[in-house]
C-alpha cells in the first residue's frame, strides 16, 4: 500500500513539475524581450492573414507576426474573434521579431 501511495505521489509531482516549466502564457509585450529561439506559449487572437503563411496576432500588450506552416494549420477555421493559445519559438531578424509557430489551439 504504501509503495502504491509513494508512486501515485511521485506521478503527481512529476506532473506538476512538468506543468509549472511550462509557465503561464507569455505576453506579445515580453516575447518582443526574449532571445532568439526562446520557447514561448501565447494566448490571444488572430487577427489576420498577411500572406506566405504569415499572421497578425494581438493579445492585450500588442502585436506579433506569427509564421505558420500550413501542416500546423491544417484544416482548422480559425475565426478573427477566436481566442487560440499559440506554442513555438522567437525568431529574430534585424528588423523583426516573429514567432515561428509549432502549435496552434482554439480556447
Amino acid at each position: 500500500m504504501n509503495k502504491l501511495l509513494m508512486t501515485a505521489v511521485a506521478v503527481t509531482f512529476a506532473f506538476g513539475a512538468h506543468a509549472k516549466n511550462m509557465g503561464p502564457a507569455n505576453t506579445v509585450l515580453e516575447v518582443m524581450t526574449f532571445q532568439d529561439d526562446t520557447p514561448v506559449v501565447l494566448q490571444g487572437k488572430i487577427d489576420k492573414p498577411l500572406g506566405k503563411g504569415k499572421y497578425q496576432f494581438s493579445d492585450n500588450t500588442g502585436m506579433i507576426v506569427l509564421d505558420i506552416d500550413d501542416e500546423i494549420i491544417g484544416n482548422t477555421q480559425i475565426l478573427s474573434e477566436d481566442i487560440v493559445e499559440i506554442r513555438g519559438e522567437v525568431d529574430k531578424g534585424w528588423f523583426s521579431t516573429e514567432i515561428d509557430v509549432e502549435e496552434i489551439m482554439k480556447k
